[in-house]
């Protein structure tokens, strides 16, 4: 991703039933909707669907999903390609 650059996330669960809240927040900087926190619902498909949006800085950036069943972090790169991989 790039600075200041914002995408639609969608999460599957495999777990959970339609209805069943989730937590989900920014642990390193940006946005969930427009908020650091963002109580979403699973929808019939068992999946939740947010925007995710970065700052200026560049780096690592985490965004944790919080279930009954346990917490989820999805991670996103901001700046060129970082050269440590795998």
């Amino acid at each position: 991703m790039s600075a200041n650059q914002s995408a639609s996330v969608s999460v599957t669960f495999t777990v959970g039933a339609p209805g069943d809240k989730v937590a989900i927040a920014v642990l390193d900087g940006g946005s969930v909707d427009g908020k650091g926190v963002q109580i979403a619902t699973l929808n019939n498909k068992l999946q939740v669907t947010f925007n995710f949006a970065t700052t200026t800085n560049e780096g690592l950036y985490r965004v944790g999903i919080r279930t009954a069943q346990g917490l989820v972090t999805l991670q996103f790169w901001v700046g060129p390609e970082s050269p440590l991989k795998g």
